[in-house]
């Protein structure tokens, strides 16, 4: 019993690191996305914010996915750089 709790443990923040992970890569493609269609349209750019009203159609659900596990974080959204660059950070669940 003493081995198996310790074992939980690491499951559990593999399925959170790997939920995290997944949810970033379709953010990645969501913003990938964006920027093409804006291209097309003669404005390439990136959103301001991944809430922005123009972005959120992208989104499953209209809305960024919650995030789950440790270190906390307020939303996806703090771990993007913003409009000038389009880089969505990752992070390692400890």
């Amino acid at each position: 019993a003493a081995v198996a709790i310790p074992r939980f443990i690491s499951l559990k923040k593999d399925a959170e690191q790997a939920a995290c992970d997944s949810n970033v890569g379709a953010l990645r493609a969501a913003l990938s996305n964006y920027y093409a269609r804006r291209a097309i349209s003669g404005t390439a750019s990136f959103p301001s914010a991944l809430t922005s009203a123009s972005f959120t159609p992208y989104l499953s659900s209209n809305a960024l996915p919650v995030h789950k596990g440790t270190p906390a974080i307020a939303s996806y959204n703090s771990l993007y750089t913003g409009p000038v660059t389009g880089v969505m950070n990752t992070h390692t669940h400890t």
